[in-house]
């Protein structure tokens, strides 16, 4: 009877001790594990990249190029080369602005082939597929029979797109504070149909930038004062397109 009361006092004391050490001890190991999973999810619920944001694009299109030189001005210089000039001049203003500028060309090196219309719609395929805000062609102007008389810039756009003319817009509104050349203001493509403004799918403009038959727009355009004005009218101008939408 003693020997039975002395084993059933051992065994509520070793349940009195087992209550005391091995269940917390199963508790904290079980609270730990939980902690870690918590963790591991909160882990994964945290992006490990967070997403960038996209640069607005904008493709700038240097007129001519290549086997085409356009045409030629009061002092022998050829289109092509003012185009890129100045073309390269409004994309590092773009850039500076955090604006990604995309080119259909960066020098006298054409990819595509010396068929003008094939030339054209090679330039229309980098605008359609670039996923840019914008599209803008720079030219000059000539004029074999007023050379003396014409004079001025001028940006032509399709109005079938309600864009194409604000962008037109602020090209133009830019122009008027650093040219003192006449401003003959925007001017529907359905007048002279450009393949460019025709088959271009984002909001497209051709800028042409002053007459270079004319000895005054030739000699500002040329000069380097003339065409720093010149771009950061143009680039001025896409900004604030860009910057509305």
């Amino acid at each position: 009877m003693k020997k039975n009361f002395i084993q059933r006092n051992i065994i509520w004391i070793s349940l009195i001790l087992l209550c005391f050490t091995v269940i917390p001890g199963m508790r904290e190991k079980g609270y730990a594990l939980d902690k870690e999973h918590e963790n591991e999810v909160s882990k994964q619920s945290i992006p490990t990249d967070e997403k960038k944001e996209e640069k607005i694009k904008v493709v700038i299109d240097p007129g001519h190029g290549g086997y085409d030189s356009g045409s030629e001005s009061t002092n022998g210089k050829l289109e092509k080369n003012l185009n890129l000039n100045i073309s390269k001049k409004v994309g590092a203003i773009l850039e500076k602005n955090n604006i990604e500028v995309i080119y259909t060309r960066t020098d006298d090196n054409v990819t595509w082939s010396d068929d003008n219309a094939e030339d054209l719609l090679a330039r229309s395929e980098i605008a359609n597929e670039s996923n840019a805000k914008c599209f803008v062609s720079i030219h000059m102007n000539f004029s074999e029979e007023y050379a003396d008389e014409i004079r001025g810039h001028e940006v032509w756009v399709n109005y079938d797109n309600n864009e194409n003319v604000k962008l037109a817009e602020n090209i133009i509104s830019k122009f008027k504070a650093v040219s003192e050349s006449t401003d003959r203001g925007i001017k529907d493509q359905a007048i002279s149909p450009l393949s460019l403004l025709t088959f271009n799918h984002i909001p497209s403009v051709l800028v042409e930038v002053g007459f270079i038959s004319n000895e005054e727009d030739s000699a500002f355009i040329e000069s380097e004062d003339g065409a720093s004005k010149i771009s950061e009218a143009i680039a001025n101008g896409i900004i604030a397109y860009v910057n509305e939408k």
